[in-house]
């Protein structure tokens, strides 16, 4: 995951500079809040696991949670696991923007176009059903999204997939976070009892 995540990066840092098609990409760098100290072994162990890849991430201390975002209340934290390349994207752009770019590499994207069913062939090759009718492809790549489970159910497989609803809120201007010119890292809290379950 974390290789699949730093190639990810990298791609949306070229997209982000492609002058026919740029897209909004901010690196704010991330924090996952500890607790506990299952939490805190875990992630520990988590950053190790990135390094063997190349992926710089580092624990840091409730005391640089608080330097690094003015806002939070670091009572009760043992501290976080702090990732620089973390940040925000515009998911539309990103959309279109690989669209764009894979029709230039010669791909056809069919839209409105539902997949129905999903068999082979003799010759082992997929055989897609669709609304608009079939196609045939050597390779298939279940990029689904929410719809992961039921197509992966067309396939016979079964996918370790649950699909998170991500929500925001719109606030008035926060004069501690305007008066800093730049944006807050991205939150990620687990709360304490999320390893106890």
């Amino acid at each position: 995951m974390v290789a699949l995540k730093r190639y990810s990066i990298d791609l949306y840092r070229k997209l982000s500079v492609d002058q026919e098609r740029p897209i909004n990409y901010h690196l704010t760098g991330g924090m996952r809040l500890a607790h506990t100290h299952d939490q805190v072994d875990c992630y520990k162990h988590f950053i190790g696991m990135a390094a063997c890849v190349g992926v710089e991430m580092e624990f840091i201390s409730p005391s640089e949670v608080g330097n690094r975002h003015p806002l939070i209340s670091i009572d009760g934290l043992l501290g976080a696991w702090w990732d620089p390349l973390d940040g925000d994207i515009d998911p539309a752009q990103l959309c279109f923007s690989l669209a764009h770019n894979a029709r230039n590499a010669g791909a056809e994207i069919q839209r409105f176009n539902p997949v129905e069913s999903i068999s082979r062939t003799k010759s082992n090759e997929f055989l897609i059903h669709a609304r608009e009718g079939d196609i045939v492809c050597e390779i298939l790549v279940n990029a689904s999204g929410y719809r992961a489970n039921e197509v992966g159910h067309m396939l016979g497989v079964s996918h370790p997939v649950v699909s998170l609803e991500h929500m925001y809120f719109l606030t008035e201007p926060i004069p501690d976070i305007e008066f800093l010119e730049k944006r807050v890292p991205i939150i990620r809290d687990p709360g304490d009892d999320f390893y106890s379950r």
